[in-house]
């Protein structure tokens, strides 16, 4: 089953990290209010605890013991086959075909969903069932008796390894056409990022290129408080003003840029199933790590000051590691001085203090070099 589990992690992959951020991709699946819940983390946690069960083969034990592996084998086969269904629905392709389903489904609702079944008003018997004395580890057996035979006994048997490879055929074919509606959207969308790139390369009016990263790339505005759109295109207004406001707007080019090329390459290795990509929404934009140089030699055991941890409390406004603090250690460089007296004037403004933040991260790092 193995193979089976990478296809959902790949699957899982996307959503993971392009349904949940991207409002274009949200357009082409299911994206209602119960899809917005843990509903596919639900249908995920339980492909995942069960899919061991299916390939787990019992060791050899008596008549009970194997009524009761049976009896689970085919109520997780009964359930991934409904899950399935959910899992179809939420990417816009119609449920699994019965005859895909079959005969596992047949096979558990005769056993184990209605040993004993009534049809009509009147509640009459139409069959009943139970395990038979053949029984074993590697063997399902079982009688049925049925209204439509006159009761006369039928012996049914299937082996344990037909019974897997059957389901494992069933989520291959369903997870792959879930896989191919991936490749299609995701093919779609990659074609719709490299227009961004061409705007970039073009330089085109940078409120235009914002006003398209909001429709198709929205999630890089959550690596920063700078990131938001009416902030960009004031900075990129005041670029004339100050060239803290140049420097956040070029800045952020080139994280667009790198963020796109990360993209790509995603989209290409989700697509063939390869898994050696960093996950992009995962984890926050990285800080810069400054070397600062020195004419005495570091201390064996001692790291040079380098700011990088004080610099990530002053991002989040630290009362400790703040602009009080960065006052004292540079308070010699009239450059630095300027940003931080920015940021303490406006503490509140989002775009102030937050181009200056960036602005003063490439100044400390010129003078540590």
């Amino acid at each position: 089953m193995d193979e089976v589990k990478v296809k959902l992690e790949r699957i899982t992959d996307f959503w993971n990290y392009y349904v949940w951020n991207y409002d274009i991709i949200q357009n082409q699946v299911l994206w209602n209010k119960e899809v917005r819940t843990n509903y596919y983390g639900d249908i995920l946690s339980y492909f995942n605890d069960t899919f061991d069960l299916v390939s787990k083969k019992p060791e050899a034990g008596g008549f009970k013991d194997g009524i009761f592996y049976f009896t689970g084998l085919l109520q997780v086969v009964y359930i991934h086959q409904d899950i399935m269904d959910e899992l179809l629905k939420i990417f816009k392709i119609r449920n699994s075909l019965k005859n895909d389903k079959n005969p596992n489904r047949e096979i558990r609702n005769e056993l184990i969903g209605h040993p004993i079944s009534r049809e009509g008003k009147t509640r009459t018997l139409k069959s009943s069932t139970f395990f038979g004395n053949h029984l074993t580890s590697d063997r399902l057996h079982y009688l049925r008796y049925t209204s439509s035979n006159n009761f006369r006994m039928e012996e049914k048997s299937y082996s344990v390894d037909d019974i897997v490879a059957n389901h494992k055929e069933y989520l291959d074919k369903y997870f792959d056409l879930i896989l191919g509606k991936i490749k299609n959207i995701l093919t779609k969308y990659e074609r719709q990022l490299r227009e961004l790139d061409e705007m970039l390369e073009n330089e085109v009016d940078f409120n235009k290129i914002i006003d398209l990263v909001a429709q198709r790339f929205e999630g890089i505005f959550e690596h920063s408080w700078l990131y938001r759109e009416q902030i960009l295109k004031e900075c990129y207004r005041r670029t004339d003003e100050h060239i803290r406001y140049k420097y956040a707007v070029d800045y952020f080019k080139n994280e667009l840029k790198s963020h796109l090329t990360d993209t790509y390459s995603s989209i290409s290795e989700i697509i063939t199933g390869e898994r050696e990509w960093t996950k992009l929404e995962s984890e926050p934009m990285p800080e810069i790590k400054f070397i600062k140089a020195s004419s005495k030699s570091t201390k064996a055991g001692e790291k040079p000051n380098d700011y990088h941890y004080e610099l990530g409390k002053l991002h989040e406004k630290h009362p400790i590691f703040g602009i009080s603090y960065f006052k004292k250690a540079f308070k010699d460089n009239s450059e630095i001085m300027a940003e931080l007296e920015n940021m303490e004037s406006n503490i509140d403004s989002e775009l102030e203090y937050y181009s200056s933040y960036f602005y003063l991260k490439h100044l400390i790092k010129k003078t540590l070099l």
